[in-house]
């Protein structure tokens, strides 16, 4: 040990003597090290670390097995036959996303919720910051309202009152009591505002209200697997659905922490797996770094070794001075990473987050550290050891007997230094490569067409509420109203409405019959998106009309019920062309069906890499919704006109607010969050690695010309020609340069297979990236060679002679 700690301190000092050297390896170090540290970090908090409920083990996502017949969804009278009889195998929650309208506490505010049943926290196992949660007994629907808030709301809204207990809260005109306070680390099924109890008790009611959709999940009793809850909870429904003479489609249980990462899991590990590549790129080039330096080091390790050093010594020796800088390395690196990281975080969109993780929370624990001191370790050792082993054997006589500048260096594919250089370039590749497929993924998805115009529209929802808006004629006279007002704002060239957002899914999906045609078959046919659309939809999001009618003021409650079809729908049902006329509906019995009376273009609904489903437009004045989504085409900016609609809602309804307030242009850019995101990430890696790589190669060439100078002011000496010195300098350069890029290419084809499903509109192994990237990386490369190559060629013999 103490031999050991003798061998740091000597290490410490070498280092210390050479300050150049050791600065830019623990810089390159740090950068690896701490891009590796931030990356794991988020590993470790989204993928490794277990959620924070009790016994996490035990809890488990009930879900429908997709593709398979019966009811796709778990209805309500599922959930009750569950709780009804008592599971023997598992507790059962259920919830479902909601929304409310909050009022009375200044500006009314839309805000996000969910309906969960009264066990819902006791089954999650997760206490509340102040208060309780809900009771089974007591907090059912239809008593008094109460509500549990989340600590963000509460210190945003309710100003962290510490009298947050028993205050009231209205949503929906309903007045709602305040019981709890759940802590801001409780982000299940999602980041909400407030939870309300399920009004679970409706769907008693009616046959209807029993197919209401709810998501369920489950703690598992002591001693018991997924499985015999699985079978237990599918005999339960089945016997259920046979009494009510329906058919549902089987369950599958799985691990809650499973279910809430299986989305993000692959594109977390890729982004590890780029920041390795770097990590990796950074050892060769400071082991290329600690080669150059042994070779001035020869004479110290013949001397060492002529004085009894054993081989064993002089490479712990050295292995002690690369420890000392991986050390030093990843010290700096975790400084990086408590920065990067935040940086990080910010550039990852939230779809690449789990529900119940907010990256900005998550901490750099014990794990995150301990993986730091690690790397540091191994970096050492990894960059370390070629050197440490290569300085150990030296040749006693020759080295002492030669002057410090007689030591040449090849850095051929013959010599270690190369390949460590053609091992940086491969690397780099593989990243660049990864980059260059995903900026062309991108530029695909933006040259999308999207079926409308997305210039100068505003967007923006309103929820009525059904306990001040009961009735469909009430809601069609609210936005009736409402588009009138709206056209009289200067600089507002049309307005129209549509059930769903742009760009976020159907609001309505059904399987529709066609008339003569029998019932839809539902093993083949999937459900269509239907929307409800004012007559200026069309017009104002600029959607073309391909034969027959839009809309007009006719088309109400009393007249005969039609409907407009995209194209998509056309070609699905109707190959032959013959669409106008034709009648479809739900069940299509009598009033059920209605006439298509136009077709238009197409539209990218659900989103930009979907391919465009079958859709059905209907008027709104014969399917009245509470919420709608209000398009705007304006002359100029239209954020600026927030205000103007703003202030005509408030004076149909003071207590009505609007949300989701963006223009078609963010709604687009959100859409291609993820890749822009990842394309960013990518790009910063590659970027780094091809500075990594352009500087090694540089390097090595750059210190193979000073180590010939004497050789090269000879050889001119001589009579030789210039182009021929730039001829040998540069022909080792580039023969490393197509060898690295090679290598890269045959590991991207085996890597970048794993960017398949973050990909858009290109293959992996997309052949105009890989020409221009291989190109591009050789083009750094041969001016990385041929700065030191010229400089080669401008040696004076007379100087190069008098270098000895």
């Amino acid at each position: 040990m103490k031999t050991i700690i003798k061998d740091i301190r000597f290490a410490v000092r070498t280092l210390l003597r050479h300050r150049a050297f050791t600065v830019v390896a623990v810089i390159t170090l740090a950068l690896g090290i701490g891009a590796n540290t931030a990356i794991f970090s988020i590993v470790n908090g989204v993928l490794l670390q277990a959620l924070p409920f009790r016994d996490p083990d035990r809890l488990v996502s009930v879900n429908k097995v997709q593709g398979t017949e019966g009811f796709p969804g778990i209805a309500a009278f599922e959930y009750l036959a569950w709780s009804d009889h008592g599971s023997n195998v598992a507790d059962v929650a259920a919830y479902t996303t909601e929304s409310f309208n909050l009022t009375g506490r200044g500006e009314p505010e839309r805000i996000s919720g969910a309906g969960v049943s009264g066990n819902f926290f006791d089954t999650l196992g997760v206490a509340p910051l102040r208060g309780r949660t809900f009771l089974l007994e007591e907090d059912q629907p239809g008593r008094e309202g109460v509500v549990v808030v989340g600590e963000n709301f509460w210190k945003r809204q309710l100003k962290g009152s510490q009298q947050i207990i028993g205050t009231t809260l209205t949503l929906d005109d309903k007045l709602y009591t305040v019981v709890g306070v759940m802590p801001r680390t409780f982000r299940f099924p999602n980041e909400f505002d407030v939870w309300v109890p399920m009004a679970l008790d409706r769907a008693r009611e009616t046959k209807g209200d029993m197919f209401t959709l709810v998501d369920v999940v489950g703690r598992l009793k002591p001693g018991i697997h997924a499985s015999q809850a699985q079978a237990e909870l599918n005999r339960l429904s089945t016997q259920t659905a046979e009494h009510m003479k329906e058919k549902v489609a089987p369950l599958e249980i799985v691990p809650l922490h499973h279910q809430l990462v299986a989305g993000v899991k692959r594109t977390v590990l890729v982004l590890w797996g780029a920041v390795a590549l770097v990590m990796f790129l950074a050892c060769a080039n400071v082991a290329s770094l600690m080669l150059s330096r042994t070779v001035g080091r020869q004479r110290e390790m013949s001397v060492r070794a002529a004085v009894g050093a054993s081989r064993w010594q002089l490479v712990r020796q050295l292995l002690i001075e690369s420890v000392v800088l991986g050390l030093a390395g990843g010290s700096l690196g975790v400084l990086i990473a408590v920065w990067s990281k935040g940086v990080i975080a910010s550039l990852v969109p939230e779809g690449v987050t789990s529900a119940v993780h907010d990256l900005n929370m998550i901490s750099m624990d014990w794990r995150v550290f301990v993986f730091t001191l690690g790397l540091s370790i191994l970096t050492g050792v990894i960059f370390g050891l070629v050197p440490a082993v290569t300085a150990s054997k030296p040749d006693l006589v020759k080295t002492l007997r030669e002057n410090k500048s007689s030591s040449v260096a090849g850095f051929g594919l013959r010599s270690i230094r190369g390949w460590l250089v053609v091992t940086e370039l491969a690397f780099a590749m593989v990243l660049l490569l990864a980059a260059g497929l995903l900026v062309r993924s991108f530029n695909q998805l933006l040259a999308i067409d999207l079926g409308f115009n997305r210039q100068n529209m505003l967007s923006l929802r309103i929820a009525l509420p059904r306990s001040k808006y009961p009735e469909g004629a009430q809601t069609i006279s609210f936005h009736s109203q409402l588009m009138e007002r709206l056209k009289t704002i200067p600089g507002v060239e049309s307005v129209g409405t549509i059930n769903h957002e742009p760009l976020s899914g159907f609001g309505i999906i059904a399987y529709t019959g066609i008339e003569g045609s029998g019932p839809p078959d539902r093993e083949k046919d999937k459900p269509i998106g239907f929307g409800a659309v004012s007559p200026d939809y069309f017009r104002t999001m600029q959607i073309p009309l391909l034969s027959g009618r839009t809309y007009d003021d006719r088309d109400n409650a009393d007249s005969p019920k039609v409907a407009i079809v995209n194209r998509a729908f056309a070609s699905r049902y109707f190959p032959n062309g013959d669409v106008l006329g034709k009648r479809i509906g739900f069940g299509c019995k009598g009033d059920l069906c209605r006439t298509i009376v136009g077709v238009v273009g197409n539209v990218r609904q659900e989103s930009l890499t979907d391919d465009v489903a079958p859709e059905a437009f209907l008027p709104y004045g014969q399917m009245a919704m509470n919420g709608m989504t209000v398009v705007l085409r304006t002359k100029g900016d239209p954020s600026g006109f927030v205000p103007s609609v703003r202030a005509v809602v408030t004076s149909l309804d003071p207590n009505q607010p609007i949300h989701a307030v963006k223009t078609l242009e963010q709604r687009v850019n959100e859409s291609v969050a993820v890749t822009r995101s990842l394309m960013f990430l990518f790009g910063t890696f590659a970027l780094l690695a091809l500075v990594l790589a352009a500087v090694g190669i540089y390097g090595i060439v750059s210190y193979s010309v000073t180590q010939r100078t004497h050789e090269i002011g000879i050889r001119i000496a001589l009579g030789a020609q210039r182009a021929h010195v730039l001829k040998l300098i540069m022909r080792n350069g580039v023969a490393l340069a197509i060898t690295g890029i090679v290598l890269g290419i045959s590991g991207a084809l085996a890597l970048t297979r794993f960017l398949k499903t973050l990909l858009f509109g290109i293959q992996p192994t997309d052949s105009r990236t890989f020409v221009a990237v291989s190109l591009g990386l050789l083009v750094v490369a041969v001016v990385a060679c041929l700065i030191p190559a010229r400089r080669a060629t401008n040696v004076d013999p007379l100087e190069a002679l008098r270098y000895e």
